[in-house]
């Protein structure tokens, strides 16, 4: 009996393999086409929806080139995060500084604190501030 052996020359069931299928070519970015587009057909974003606001506050603006203008703050600000504080929260904190000063005699941060929900240091913080007084509101 004679052995036979598998050599890659001598087999004829090798495997094939295929070559690696090539993956598909990303799409071009997206340009930001927004401000071309009309406002008409786009959702409103918050550029549109200020200048509304302020349309309606200052009627007088409306024959103004607000388009462009538009334009203009996409292009500056297009892309970037910005935070807009809400009023409320700087009316708090004064409402909070005014408390403080009227109610501090010296010696009561630790009960100011507990009264007005807040920490010592932020009734220091507010007694400090510079070029405030207690008459100031």
């Amino acid at each position: 009996m004679t052995k036979k052996t598998d050599t890659p020359a001598e087999s004829t069931d090798l495997l094939t393999i295929d070559p690696p299928e090539e993956a598909p070519a990303a799409p071009p970015p997206k340009k930001a086409t927004r401000h071309i587009l009309s406002d008409r057909f786009a959702d409103p974003d918050l550029v549109d929806r200020i200048f509304d606001h302020v349309l309606q506050l200052i009627p007088e603006l409306a024959g103004a080139d607000i388009q462009s203008t538009k334009a203009a703050i996409r292009t500056e600000f297009g892309g970037a995060q910005q935070y807009i504080r809400s009023e409320s929260v700087d009316r708090r904190k004064r409402e909070i500084e005014h408390a403080v000063r009227r109610m501090f005699d010296g010696r009561n941060a630790t009960h100011i604190a507990r009264v007005l929900n807040i920490s010592r240091a932020t009734v220091y913080r507010c007694l400090k501030q510079p070029g405030r007084s207690s008459d100031d509101t």
